[in-house]
């Protein structure tokens, strides 16, 4: 019997080893794609500021990309300093009164602790925000 066991046991293991069944093979490393692309044509299109690259049909979508980083910082803060006009003279008297009337404002202005407890501020606004436990008849 136990001949027997031990004979089908190794005819199992012959078969199994000479199957198509294997798990990963040891010389691909885990955690990589299998399916790799080698050969794109890879195109780049160039602006002032930045590079896109890009391969295949998707010339238009990089065209639209390098239209939203055509701008550079300097490009943007003198964008938003003309759109103030005159009015950005007045703003920065009035930044740090701005600024306490908004921290004032804030769900933690007076909550103890390095970080918001958004619990903790419904808890004091709105009483007890645990569920509502089902009364029992019995």
């Amino acid at each position: 019997m136990m001949r027997r066991m031990c004979r089908l046991a190794g005819i199992l293991v012959l078969v199994f080893s000479f199957s198509g069944i294997t798990a990963q093979r040891a010389y691909e490393t885990f955690g990589r794609n299998r399916v790799q692309y080698k050969d794109f044509d890879w195109k780049y299109l160039s602006s002032e500021n930045f590079d896109v690259y890009f391969y295949g049909e998707r010339r238009k979508l990089a065209q639209e990309a390098l239209q939203f980083q055509h701008h550079s910082w300097d490009d943007m803060l003198a964008e938003m300093r003309a759109n103030a006009g005159w009015t950005r003279y007045l703003l920065p008297p009035f930044a740090p009164l701005v600024r306490t009337i908004l921290k004032r404002r804030g769900a933690y202005w007076k909550a103890p602790g390095r970080y918001a407890d958004p619990w903790g501020a419904i808890r004091a606004k709105l009483g007890d925000p645990s569920w509502d436990r089902p009364y029992d008849r019995g």
